[in-house]
């Protein structure tokens, strides 16, 4: 680890905010927004009363003890952690700390507005008494702002430079702003009266859970709302208001921890912060990459990263985006990833099949840095960022299809795309094959613009390639597919190095872990595999064969069961030209994004088909249990009707499948087809089951093989 200086140094209020010592505190323009909310200045507030009155109850006069600097009866305010401005050497930037200074500043604002109104307003007793408070008034002053007299004790103060400057904030610091210069909330003279019904109004909104209103500007503002709150606790004797004032100014101490530079503070908060909510690696990169820009140029680096946060935030249109799920440090990360699979071995520290720690790839790591570093890296991310949402995102409007320059995602996801996709998310939501995305896009981004068809045909044949592969490991080892990720990620960044799109790449891993095409050679094999003993005289399969070699996890059977009606689907749409039944259209095909599997025989079976059943099977209750599990005993149904269907009839059951409503206006293909064959039939029979398991198995082994077949590019 680097040697750094380290300073820490304890001062009270007066000295912190002496300006001989230090001129101004800076808030860098990668920290998070100021965030304390009313809960955290209520207890500011009351530990610093209780400090203040326990000590006022052990001395008589608080005012004729001395300075000592003794601290028997001082409260400590917490720590901050600085470095030096590079502009200004008696200015400091804050690391950690920012949270308690802005709260801190807010109160000494209070407390100042409250006395020069009452000023205003001559409520004070008589000139000695007016004398001590214009002096109070103007070390307070000089707390708040730089005078315009530097050797002057007794100077005016210039309200347009506050003691502390905040560049990480936008519409928030004008409210912040407005406050340190005019000490109102809004146009209203009565400071008292506004804080007050800002404080009613925020009640309300917060018992009510924000339901059925809006926030305006200074109820948005964390700033506002706890300004208010000061300015109503200060309404009170000034008397104990001065004593307070003075309680704060002489006995409140804070730690100042001097670092020599942001390396050294980052490094000190990490050491300081290693318990509770530590800065997110998002701010540390915020960071890195705001060091790039010089100063002319910070407020371009300020939009650049608002744009990529509200990316992650926000639609085209503005509105959030609903159960968003990636995270900024989860863009950095899946940036990381693809920059790690599409370089060459000998720049990585770490070994591709091993994923290195986030924080260290981007501050430790070559490649990492030399990321941050790159003018163009915050306009890459963010197109990366927007690829892989609006990929992922299936409620989509038209108007959010918008990716940049005039491309919009239909011009580079298809319909079949789409399917594959949706059938990853349900089948692992949360896993790694979403990498197979951002690593696609980072590989093959250059011809987006240029050759938008052949884009989309590239990445059509790579997500069905890739989906194959892992639901052939699933079907095979019973495993999700996740380690196999950085395999199917190499192997599109050697293609697009092969077709000159990045530069030159040798593979990490050599030969394909377990995933050689020969295993789908020949159907039967992998007919064999999903079901091992199969009679082909009487065509009856045992599907307990079937979960044993998915390990016994009938969630895993399921999935091919989703798996067949996707596959089933997708072929009936694209043929018949059904766009109402469409993947990518929620409004008109929901069924397939809130489904659940129905059982067709259902697993409480003795009610309406104990006899037939029970005959059909020998008398052989376990047997009849094991066809419950068949996967041809199983579809997709939408969730209510599901509920409803429980274990009526199969004539009755057959009604309640094809049943449409407003809310659910479409089902899918392969239920349609179900419905059909099946209207006339007053029984769901054994060999039903049997015709339909081999059925699907025949389609799930073509849909496999033919994404494997058709290669990855």
């Amino acid at each position: 680890m680097p040697r750094f200086e380290l300073k820490p140094e304890q001062h009270q209020i007066s000295r912190l905010f002496d300006y001989s010592q230090i001129e101004q505190f800076i808030v860098p323009v990668f920290q998070r927004p100021y965030s304390w909310k009313l809960p955290q200045c209520e207890q500011l507030w009351e530990d610093i009363k209780v400090a203040y009155t326990q000590m006022h109850s052990t001395q008589s006069n608080t005012n004729s003890r001395p300075n000592t600097g003794e601290t028997d009866t001082a409260y400590f305010l917490g720590s901050i952690i600085v470095y030096p401005n590079s502009d200004n050497k008696k200015a400091l930037n804050i690391i950690d700390g920012q949270q308690r200074i802005t709260t801190i500043m807010l109160l000494l604002r209070a407390i100042y507005t409250t006395i020069e109104n009452k000023s205003k307003l001559c409520e004070f007793s008589g000139e000695e008494e007016q004398s001590q408070y214009k002096g109070l008034l103007n070390r307070l002053g000089l707390m708040l702002w730089k005078p315009k007299d530097l050797l002057s004790l007794e100077s005016a103060v210039d309200k347009d430079t506050p003691r502390l400057k905040r560049d990480n904030t936008d519409n928030n610091d004008i409210n912040f702003a407005n406050i340190m210069k005019y000490g109102k909330l809004d146009d209203s003279e009565d400071i008292i009266t506004s804080s007050k019904m800002i404080l009613e109004e925020y009640d309300k909104l917060s018992r009510n859970g924000n339901r059925g209103h809006s926030f305006n500007n200074l109820l948005a503002s964390n700033e506002c709302v706890n300004y208010a709150f000061f300015i109503q606790k200060c309404n009170t004797d000034l008397t104990e208001l001065k004593g307070l004032f003075a309680f704060l100014y002489a006995y409140c101490y804070i730690l100042l921890i001097n670092t020599d530079s942001s390396e050294s503070a980052l490094d000190t908060f990490d050491i300081l912060n290693n318990r509770g909510i530590q800065l997110a690696d998002a701010d540390i990169f915020k960071n890195k990459i705001s060091q790039t820009y010089t100063e002319n140029h910070i407020n371009s680096f300020k939009e650049d990263w608002l744009l990529l946060t509200n990316a992650l935030k926000y639609n085209d249109e503005g509105a959030p985006i609903a159960n968003q799920t990636i995270t900024l440090d989860g863009i950095f990360r899946h940036y990381m990833y693809a920059v790690r699979m599409s370089s060459k071995s000998e720049e990585l520290i770490i070994s591709k099949s091993k994923e290195p720690r986030l924080r260290d790839f981007y501050t430790r790591n070559p490649l990492g840095k030399k990321q941050l570093k790159d003018p163009a890296f915050l306009g890459s991310i963010r197109q990366m960022t927007k690829f892989l949402l609006l990929t992922l995102d299936f409620d989509l409007s038209d108007s959010d299809h918008s990716l940049f320059d005039n491309i919009c995602i239909e011009d580079l996801v298809d319909t079949q795309v789409r399917y594959d996709i949706n059938l990853l998310n349900k089948y692992q939501k949360l896993g790694k094959w979403q990498y197979l995305i951002s690593t696609f896009w980072y590989c093959y981004k250059s011809i987006a613009h240029k050759q938008p068809k052949a884009f989309r045909s590239k990445f059509k044949r790579f997500i069905r390639y890739s989906t194959s592969v892992l639901f052939l490991k699933s079907i095979l080892t019973g495993s999700s597919g996740d380690a196999d990720i950085p395999f199917l990620c190499e192997k599109i960044a050697l293609h697009a190095a092969a077709e000159g799109l990045i530069p030159p790449l040798e593979s990490s891993f050599g030969i394909s872990p377990q995933l050689d095409s020969k295993i789908i050679e020949n159907r039967q094999i992998l007919s064999g595999e999903i079901i091992r003993h199969r009679d082909e005289k009487t065509d009856v399969s045992r599907l307990d064969e079937a979960r044993e070699i998915l390990s016994g996890d009938t969630s895993k059977l399921n999935y091919l069961v989703l798996l067949y009606t996707y596959s089933f689907d997708e072929t009936a749409a694209l043929q018949d030209n059904h766009q109402a039944l469409l993947i990518g259209n929620p409004e008109k095909q929901p069924i397939l994004l809130n489904s659940t599997i129905e059982h067709i025989l259902p697993q409480k079976w003795q009610t309406y088909y104990g006899p037939y059943w029970l005959h059909d099977c020998s008398d052989d209750e376990a047997l009849v249990n094991e066809y419950v599990e068949h996967l041809g005993n199983k579809i997709i149904l939408p969730r209510d009707r599901n509920i409803r269907a429980s274990d009526r009839p199969f004539a009755s059951k057959l009604h309640l499948y094809g049943e449409t409503n407003r809310a659910t206006s479409s089902i899918t293909f392969e239920l349609m087809q179900f419905i059909a064959e099946h209207q006339n039939t007053a029984e769901w029979t054994r060999c039903d089951v049997d015709k339909r398991t081999h059925k699907m198995i025949d389609a799930i082994i073509n849909y496999i093989q033919s994404g494997i077949e058709g290669g990855i590019a």
